[in-house]
């Protein structure tokens, strides 16, 4: 073949991963927004606040959140003013556990409600440490994979069409190019049954979604799948 299968990737193929940013610092929440975004998590939304992060939570489930344990005005139940640990731990219930939580700082130590926080499998992550990016990627992954099987779990049925559709389609563009660059495309030279055709008409076959064309596709799947060793594609 003369492109690189992995030329034709379709951002469709992954689902949403929703994020929630809670920080007043716009430096580091943009460029942690850069970060995950490569790392496949989006659509991320902001809140400068623990107060403006409630009001997200009861607006949609996310499945990644991110808490800076600054948040000196951060309120719990209305009470006293508390940092964003506190916040964090009590806001818990309601990000759910489905979600994948961490606390963000540049001051470890004085997080008060560190033990708490680590038992119900929260992530500590330092700012502007050697390991905070790793960290970041490290939590993007593990939400990334977490939503993608619980979703594969709860509608296997109608994401299995989902993406067979869109890899049948990517397949078919795939194929169809290579088939009309070819330099002897109007040579007839391929038996298909009891009919001869050129590359071109391969072509035309495939995109017009004849039952001829869906044969030579699931041949072409086929071959790929041989030949990269893949059970399915």
């Amino acid at each position: 073949m003369d492109r690189d299968v992995s030329a034709v990737r379709d951002s469709s193929f992954s689902l949403p991963v929703h994020a929630l940013l809670v920080d007043d610092d716009e430096d580091w929440t943009e460029a942690t927004k850069e970060l995950l975004e490569g790392e496949g998590i989006g659509p991320i939304v902001f809140a400068r606040s623990a107060e403006e992060a409630s009001l997200k939570l009861k607006e949609r489930e996310y499945q990644l959140v991110l808490v800076d344990r600054n948040l000196e005005q951060a309120r719990i139940w209305g009470r006293r003013p508390a940092q964003g640990d506190e916040w964090l731990l009590s806001s818990l219930p309601q990000i759910g556990t489905r979600s994948v939580a961490a606390l963000v700082t540049a001051y470890p130590r004085q997080i008060r409600y560190r033990e708490a926080l680590e038992r119900q499998g929260v992530k500590i992550v330092i700012k502007s440490s050697v390991e905070e990016i790793k960290d970041l990627q490290g939590l993007a992954a593990t939400a990334r994979a977490s939503h993608e099987s619980r979703q594969r779990a709860e509608r296997p049925g109608e994401l299995s069409t989902s993406i067979g559709e869109r890899v049948g389609k990517a397949a078919a563009q795939l194929f169809t190019e290579w088939l009309e660059t070819r330099p002897n495309k109007d040579e007839k030279a391929t038996w298909i049954g009891n009919r001869l055709l050129s590359f071109e008409d391969l072509a035309n076959e495939i995109q017009a979604g004849t039952d001829l064309g869906s044969e030579v596709l699931e041949m072409f799947i086929e071959h790929v799948r041989l030949r990269i060793g893949m059970a399915k594609l």
